[in-house]
């Protein structure tokens, strides 16, 4: 499926909860594999004036089809993991149910690829089989969101809910960390050093 960059910023949304306003990004001709997902990784970067540093923070898995062959259509809010994907858990997730696979990784706590939540980050995303488009377009619909990523137990801790999207209207405005305020220009060279990072011809 390919890598995708999502960089460009709501930069109205709040420091704690960061958005991201691409939308949604079209994946043609993609056969069924009960496996597929869909691999987030979080990058934290240092912009520099002549070189950026970036960094892993986390990543997470986002499941594309149901066993019976559908695309899984829905708002998700997916617990984010520490560090790197370890490559040798990478092929894992191409030949077992993800989630399975993950649960049963996270209760064996030892090599050779130790998960662990990083605090109660997350990710939202959406994801929609092209067939019922118009469905979902609110791109942040808290309302709607399917916890059953989280983990058992923790949907209080880590669900995005009316309340907390209530609290978060208070938070500092990430165009606050924009240097001297110009979150156009910020955000070409986030985008740009990303590019040059990891050698994009299309994001």
């Amino acid at each position: 499926m390919g890598l995708h960059l999502n960089s460009n910023f709501n930069w109205e949304s709040a420091v704690p909860s960061q958005q991201f306003v691409e939308g949604y990004v079209t994946f043609k001709d993609i056969k069924f594999d009960k496996n597929l997902s869909v691999i987030i990784q979080v990058k934290t970067i240092e912009v520099g004036r002549r070189k950026s540093v970036i960094k892993s923070v986390g990543w997470t898995v986002l499941p594309v089809f149901s066993p019976d062959g559908y695309v899984q259509s829905g708002v998700y809010q997916i617990p984010i993991f520490k560090g790197e994907l370890p490559r040798a858990f990478l092929k894992d997730l191409a030949s077992f149910d993800p989630w399975n696979r993950i649960e049963e990784t996270i209760k064996m706590k030892k090599p050779p690829a130790k998960l662990e939540y990083l605090g109660y980050m997350s990710a939202v995303a959406r994801l929609l089989d092209s067939q019922r488009e118009g469905h979902f377009q609110i791109p942040f619909d808290y309302n709607r969101i399917n916890f059953k990523y989280l983990p058992p137990g923790r949907v209080g801790q880590y669900g995005y809910t009316i309340a907390v999207d209530a609290k978060l209207k208070a938070a500092k405005r990430l165009s606050s960390i924009a240097p001297f305020g110009n979150t156009a220009e910020y955000n070409h060279k986030i985008t740009k050093a990303f590019i040059e990072q990891y050698h994009l011809f299309q994001y």
